[in-house]
């Protein structure tokens, strides 16, 4: 990818906001009820996104350059922000936690379906495919590769304490992006995409800290 350099200038987005308390509520927006306790962020890991308990799996974070959502205890990290696809940035991130292996059962709030990429690290919608969508180490030309669970996602509902709205999914890439009220922010790594995420018609996802 070239040229990217006037993405980046219209699309900088301000770092999600922190909630004033981090623990959340299994209820309303998710079916059930207990709390879960959020530690910090842990920024050396190395490894694979694997399960945690509770069906909840920490060590999500917030990419300060693309805006998107990535496993951070990933071997691999590639950012579409940068022309060379370094890794991605953790600049004011917290931890993120997402639910797996869940069953939709009939809630109109949850939606299954999200995959790990193996590749890039990122979170995307795989909707039970293999691959789907743009992948940044492939320079935005092959698909992002299903590689770990399936995870399910929050959208649409009540906000609690510990939870964050602002989350879109992008059409282009299907990887899921910070753009607060923006549904366009960002940098896309599919090409011809002008290097900005789009979450037009997109739920807007509701992400747990």
């Amino acid at each position: 990818m070239t040229n990217v350099e006037p993405a980046r200038k219209q699309v900088a987005v301000t770092g999600p906001a922190r909630p004033s308390r981090r623990m959340i509520l299994r209820n309303g927006l998710l079916v059930g009820a207990g709390v879960v306790g959020a530690g910090a962020m842990s920024v050396a890991h190395a490894g694979r996104a694997q399960a945690a308990t509770d069906d909840l799996q920490g060590d999500w974070g917030w990419c300060s350059k693309c805006q998107g959502l990535y496993f951070v205890n990933s071997v691999h990290s590639v950012c579409p922000y940068d022309a060379v696809f370094g890794r991605h940035g953790q600049l004011k991130s917290f931890e993120y936690f997402v639910f797996y292996n869940q069953n939709e059962n009939g809630n109109p709030y949850w939606q299954t379906g999200w995959a790990w990429c193996g590749a890039c690290a990122g979170l995307f919608f795989a909707n039970g495919n293999d691959s789907a969508g743009s992948c940044p180490s492939l320079d935005g030309y092959g698909p992002h590769i299903n590689s770990g669970w399936n995870y399910t996602l929050g959208h649409s509902g009540a906000v609690h304490s510990g939870m964050q709205d602002g989350w879109f999914h992008c059409s282009q890439c299907q990887g899921i992006f910070f753009g607060d009220t923006n549904t366009r922010a960002g940098v896309c790594p599919l090409d011809n995409s002008a290097y900005v995420h789009n979450g037009s018609g997109s739920f807007t996802y509701i992400m747990i800290t």
